[in-house]
């Protein structure tokens, strides 16, 4: 079969190409003296997320506002601060097996990660290594809406790539 049923695959970034340590939070939390739960809590409460994955925040002004929410519970704006810091020092790992395939798949059609993701999606994929391992990017922050919104698949951003 040469040809496909489709002129490109789109792909998600968190939970499929990346995945993030289930714990990395929640012990984070518990290094700070707070219950389970509180950071993620703070970082993705849904007007501030929507607000960082459409890019009316950047990912810089989104941590510094979680910082402010979490500075009463952390006891101070600085202890906050260092509890954002360490959150923004945590990494994930890339799957080999689901790059294998995207390396494959892009063979024969482009390949395109469309994620709902901060301003810094860019750059954290140069510093893992995975800037040139799609066609195209596209992060929300950088178009003014995201998933699951219809004008994110319907818009001049998925443009052909051939």
């Amino acid at each position: 079969m040469d040809t496909l049923p489709f002129d490109a695959a789109l792909c998600d970034f968190d939970g499929f190409v990346h995945l993030w340590d289930p714990d990395g939070m929640t012990s984070l939390d518990r290094a700070w003296g707070l219950t389970e739960g509180t950071l993620a809590a703070a970082a993705f409460e849904g007007e501030l997320l929507q607000a960082a994955v459409t890019g009316r925040l950047s990912d810089e002004q989104w941590r510094g506002q979680v910082a402010q929410v979490l500075a009463p519970v952390c006891g101070s704006p600085e202890r906050a601060r260092g509890l954002v810091e360490a959150w923004n020092g945590l990494t994930g790992r890339v799957d080999p097996d689901v790059m294998d395939l995207i390396a494959a798949l892009r063979t024969r059609v482009p390949v395109v990660l469309l994620s709902n993701a901060t301003t810094r999606l860019e750059a954290y994929l140069a510093a893992i290594g995975l800037d040139e391992a799609f066609d195209a990017v596209i992060n929300t922050a950088r178009i003014g809406v995201a998933k699951p919104d219809r004008r994110v698949f319907k818009s001049s951003h998925l443009v052909s790539l051939r």
